[in-house]
C-alpha cells in the first residue's frame, strides 16, 4: 500500500510540473512586451525560484535546469548559460534565508528578484564575453540604461510570481498535507 502512494505521489509531481513547464514556456513565448523598453515577465525563471523556495533544492536544482533549457531554446540562444542560471537560482531560491522565511511570499518574491537580476548579469557578461573574445569593440558602460536594464525586468517577473506563488501553494506538485511533512523532515535531516 506505501509503495502504490509513493508511485502516485511521484506520478503527481511528474504530471504537475510537466504542466507549470508547459504552460510558463507557452507565456514565456506568447506574452506581449511591456512598456517602453519592451521588458517582459520571465515566468520560467519565476517558476524555478518558487519552485526551489517552495519545495526545496532538489525542485528548484530540475525545474531550473529544464526551465533554463527552455528558454534559451526560445530565444534562440547558445544551450546552456540560461540552464546553469536558472538551475543555480533554483538551489539558491531553496536555501535563501530558509530558517527565518518560513515560506512566506514577501522573501518568496525577493528571492525571485534577486534571480532575476542575476540572470540579468549573466546575460550582460556573456555578451560582453563575446563580444572580448570576438575582438569587437566593447560598449562603455553608463550608469542609467545599466540600471535600467538590470531593473527593468524584474517588476514585470514580480507581478509574473505573485499569483504563480499562491497557485504553486495550493496546487503544486505536492498535496499540502505530504508536502509540509516532506519540508519539515528534510528540513530536520538537516540538523542532525
Amino acid at each position: 500500500m506505501r509503495l502504490i502512494e509513493i508511485r502516485r505521489s511521484r506520478m503527481r509531481r511528474l504530471l504537475v510540473y510537466i504542466l507549470w513547464l508547459l504552460s510558463m514556456g507557452l507565456l514565456q513565448t506568447v506574452w506581449p512586451p511591456l512598456g517602453r523598453l519592451g521588458f517582459k515577465p520571465n515566468f520560467l525563471l519565476a517558476l524555478a525560484s518558487l519552485s526551489g523556495f517552495l519545495f526545496g533544492g532538489g525542485d528548484g536544482l530540475w525545474i531550473g535546469l529544464i526551465a533554463g533549457f527552455m528558454l534559451d531554446f526560445f530565444h534562440g540562444r547558445a544551450i546552456g548559460l540560461g540552464m546553469l542560471v536558472l538551475m543555480l537560482g533554483g538551489i539558491l531560491a531553496s536555501r535563501f534565508l530558509r530558517r527565518r522565511a518560513s515560506r512566506n511570499i514577501v522573501f518568496a518574491l525577493l528571492a525571485v528578484a534577486i534571480v532575476q537580476v542575476l540572470f540579468t548579469l549573466a546575460s550582460h557578461a556573456a555578451i560582453l564575453l563575446t563580444l572580448w573574445l570576438a575582438d569587437l569593440p566593447l560598449p562603455q558602460p553608463e550608469p542609467l540604461p545599466l540600471l535600467e536594464e538590470l531593473a527593468g525586468p524584474v517588476l514585470p517577473t514580480l507581478l509574473a510570481a505573485a499569483p504563480m506563488y499562491v497557485l504553486l501553494y495550493f496546487v503544486g506538485p505536492y498535496r499540502r498535507r505530504s508536502r509540509s511533512n516532506t519540508i519539515d523532515m528534510r528540513v530536520d535531516a538537516t540538523r542532525i
